[in-house]
This record gives C-alpha cells, sequence and structure tokens, in this order.
C-alpha cells in the first residue's frame, strides 16, 4: 500500500512538472470569413479643482459591442481585419446633472500578423475624428492596441513567469511629450466559461513631465500641464483558437495644469480621475456578407 501510494505522488509531481513546464505560443490563428462580436464597457470618474475654489466632479459611461471579421489571410498568416464599433450608449454626469451622449460608431480596417503587428490602419464613421486625431498625435496604433482589441507577442515560447515589455514615446501635442510602458506576464492558464484560457497581466505607467503647451503652430498657449498614470489589466487569450477571449483593466490619471496669467492673475487646477473597462467575446461565427467599410 505504502509504495502505491508513493508512486501515485510521484506520478503527480511528474504530471505538474510537465505542466508547469508547458511552453505557450501567442499567436492569432485568424480564418477569412470568421466573425467575432464583443462586449465592452468603460466607466470614467473624475474629481477636478476648479480656478478660485470648489471642485467639478465628473462621471462617463460607456457600452457599445465590437465586431470584428478576418476578410482575408495571406499565406504568411497576415489578415485583413475589417472591426465596427457600434450600438454603443454613453451617458456623462457632471455637477450631478446627468445627460446621454450619441455613441459615434466607428469602422476600421488593419492588416494584423501572426504576432498581432497592425498596420495599414484605415478609418471611417462619426467617432473616427476623434481615433484620427490620437493617431496624428503620435500614438502608435499597434502599441495602443495592447490595450484594446489584444496585443503583439513576443516571437518566442513563452512559460509561467515570462514577461515582455513595450514602451512608446509620443507627443500629444506640440509641448506635451510623454512615454508610455507596459510589462507585460504570462500568468499560466485560467478556466472561464468552460474554457482554458491564457491569462497575461499588464503593468502600465505614463508620466509626462511639467510642459509647456504649445498650439499646432508652436506658439505658446500660456499654460502649462504634468500627467501621471498607472494602470492594471488582464487579458484572456484563447490560444487553441487563436484569439482574444476577454480583457479587463483599471487605471487611475493625474493631471495639474496652471496657467501664465491674464486678468485674472495665475490660476491652476488638478484632477483626477480613475479609469476602468472591459472587454468580452459573446459569438464566433462565419459569415461572407460582411464587407469592408469604403474608405
Amino acid at each position: 500500500m505504502r509504495t502505491t501510494f508513493l508512486m501515485l505522488v510521484l506520478a503527480m509531481l511528474i504530471v505538474g512538472s510537465a505542466l508547469a513546464a508547458r511552453a505557450a505560443r501567442l499567436q492569432y490563428k485568424d480564418v477569412a470569413g470568421t466573425v467575432r462580436t464583443y462586449q465592452a464597457t468603460y466607466d470614467i470618474k473624475g474629481q477636478f479643482s476648479m480656478p478660485g475654489g470648489g471642485a467639478m466632479p465628473m462621471q462617463i459611461a460607456m457600452r457599445f459591442t465590437v465586431r470584428e471579421k478576418v476578410v482575408s489571410v495571406k499565406t504568411d498568416g497576415t489578415a485583413s481585419i475589417s472591426s465596427e464599433m457600434k450600438d454603443g450608449a454613453m451617458k456623462m454626469t457632471i455637477l450631478g446633472e446627468e445627460q446621454e451622449l450619441p455613441f459615434p460608431p466607428v469602422m476600421m480596417t488593419y492588416d494584423r500578423t501572426p504576432l498581432g503587428k497592425m498596420s495599414n490602419l484605415k478609418m471611417s464613421g462619426e467617432g473616427a475624428e476623434t481615433l484620427k486625431q490620437m493617431q496624428s498625435m503620435g500614438m502608435n496604433q499597434n502599441f495602443m492596441s495592447q490595450f484594446g482589441q489584444g496585443f503583439e507577442f513576443p516571437n518566442r515560447d513563452l512559460q509561467v513567469g515570462d514577461t515582455w515589455k513595450v514602451t512608446q514615446p509620443f507627443e500629444v501635442m506640440p509641448g506635451m511629450k510623454m512615454d508610455l510602458t507596459a510589462l507585460f506576464k504570462m500568468m499560466g492558464t485560467k478556466t472561464i466559461d468552460n474554457r482554458g484560457l491564457l491569462q497575461i497581466d499588464t503593468d502600465m505607467s505614463l508620466a509626462m513631465p511639467k510642459a509647456e503647451l504649445k498650439g499646432p503652430d508652436g506658439a505658446s498657449l500660456g499654460m502649462t500641464m504634468a500627467m501621471q498614470m498607472t494602470a492594471k489589466a488582464t487579458t484572456y487569450f484563447d490560444e487553441a483558437a487563436g484569439a482574444m477571449y476577454g480583457a479587463s483593466f483599471a487605471g487611475t490619471i493625474n493631471m495639474q495644469m496652471a496657467s501664465a496669467g491674464g486678468e485674472n492673475g495665475a490660476q491652476s487646477m488638478t484632477g483626477t480621475m480613475t479609469i476602468s473597462g472591459t472587454m468580452k467575446q459573446v459569438k464566433v461565427e462565419k459569415e461572407t456578407a460582411f464587407t469592408a467599410p469604403p474608405m
């Protein structure tokens, strides 16, 4: 009996070690005609001090659907993706007054390699202008995808505990330079909705030192601004399907702004915002009628 028990314990240890040592290769396995639908939420709460005293509380809640279709796939695995954000609702509450705002739909097309590198991004729709401004301000489209519909993977096998880092410098507007840094960590497998999914955790930080704000022509706007942001995210990736299954994140942004002067003298304002969001896959289907939006 003792020998049998020892053999059982040894077998369990061997199996456990094999599972712990299993390497995961993160890759998108896009197939033409596949359509994945995600439900997304974003919640923002802020508190801003006002020049001369007082505070302004603010809340924004957004709910929308992301529908992503693989239009075609090249022999090297690079896929042409057509994605649309639609069926959204947005509410804003400022100083206790709530108002519903129109949700601007956005349609995007882009190419994505199996490792998640994005290129040839094009946008259309009512909400496209806002995203285009973000892109023109230097916010690298591929880096921003790290916190949206997926992220770029390292070109190697990953063990539990392995990490990789991405740093993206960008200029929000003339005079506002900052670095956005993210550290990704492979956490292992977690069962969600009866699926064995890979969990990737992310620690993100952003810091912009105090800087003078300038207009598009380079002229001073008479204001300075500093910003700090920290955030944590968890992403669940379906390794077998080669697609993101879900994600959640939460972060805090602190801002300090000051004007050089004027009729009322120098003015300053500080603000803190907390941001949280989720995205979860709700449907996978095969379709041929969905076409890329006109550009």
